[in-house]
């Protein structure tokens, strides 16, 4: 059974073109196992619906043609599979599932995933990767997502990815694209923008007119009703607060920490001077859960400025 799924695993590879020189000689080693070719098929043939109308033999040679095809690009390095294992091929291919050749787009089912609670609802992706949607978000993707890391985001998530230098992983929120092979970040889309900060590692976000490459604490901010680009820094788990228990930060600065509020309590910051911008916290802890008005007395005690909560926004300035 093991090897069963070990040489399904080498033909996936394979038809992705992705298999390396070591794999494909252990691939050529396992078709002249015809005992082996002949289980996997009659397994194959059980689980397929579309060989019950289909001519088996029409339907070896059908599928070898589409081997053939993915196979072009490698003519001139390792020969694959010599003549005579053709046969042996097709089988496995349709060991693999005979749709995946036949139906348009290679296309799978789409899995959609909700969260319409108001805590952060943790998903874990069957690549290894971790996602935390916020409330009122969901993302969707094909259930072959092992090969095929795209998935498509409405609202706001937290990724963490686990790196596959063979497949990126990408999320499209409106027309922004963000890619990476293993790093975490947030994305954040509304009806006028579409933000990414980022945690760890290099991330590329485009759209169909710019492409930039983002570095942990930096971040991108697509204006779409203004049609306009953003980049800076930024304290990147300032973002992704609302997705933790409590986040301590040896010193913030109170621009960095107007996103907090933005961030938890969706609260804008008045400065009542720009030189308060740069003035800094230090040993600072926030909490998810906490209350605007208890945050708000932490920092009037400790610092030498003064936050006055009003309806809209919060208002900062010196302590005389």
């Amino acid at each position: 059974m093991k090897q069963n799924l070990r040489i399904k695993y080498l033909l996936e590879k394979l038809t992705n073109k992705s298999l390396h020189k070591n794999e494909l000689e252990e691939l050529k080693e396992a078709l002249k196992n015809e005992e082996l070719l002949e289980d996997i098929l009659e397994e194959s043939f059980n689980n397929q619906d579309q060989v019950h109308y289909l001519d088996k033999n029409n339907l070896k040679k059908s599928v070898w043609e589409a081997i053939e095809k993915r196979i072009e690009s490698k003519q001139n390095q390792v020969k694959i599979i010599t003549y005579n294992y053709k046969w042996i091929a097709a089988l496995f291919i349709i060991a693999l599932g005979v749709s995946f050749f036949f139906q348009k787009n290679n296309s799978s089912s789409l899995v959609e995933i909700a969260n319409n609670d108001i805590l952060p609802k943790t998903i874990q992706m069957p690549d290894g990767s971790k996602i935390t949607l916020r409330e009122n978000s969901r993302i969707s993707y094909h259930e072959k997502f092992a090969t095929n890391r795209n998935l498509t985001l409405t609202g706001e998530a937290f990724f963490e990815v686990k790196r596959d230098s063979l497949y990126p992983f990408s999320v499209k929120a409106d027309e922004v694209t963000t890619r990476v092979l293993g790093t975490s970040f947030t994305v954040k889309t509304n009806d006028s923008i579409t933000k990414i900060s980022v945690n760890t590692g290099l991330v590329s976000v485009q759209n169909s007119s710019k492409k930039e490459f983002l570095r942990p604490d930096e971040l991108a901010i697509f204006n779409r009703k203004h049609n306009t680009f953003y980049k800076g820094k930024t304290k990147a788990v300032a973002h992704n607060l609302w997705a933790m228990e409590q986040v301590s930060f040896k010193e913030i600065t109170l621009l960095e920490l107007s996103e907090v509020f933005k961030t938890l309590y969706e609260k804008e910051i008045i400065f009542s001077n720009e030189d308060l911008k740069a003035k800094k916290l230090y040993a600072f802890y926030i909490k998810r859960n906490e209350s605007l008005e208890k945050l708000i007395d932490r920092i009037n005690y400790i610092n030498e400025v003064e936050l006055k909560n009003y309806n809209n926004d919060i208002r900062i300035t010196a302590k005389l």
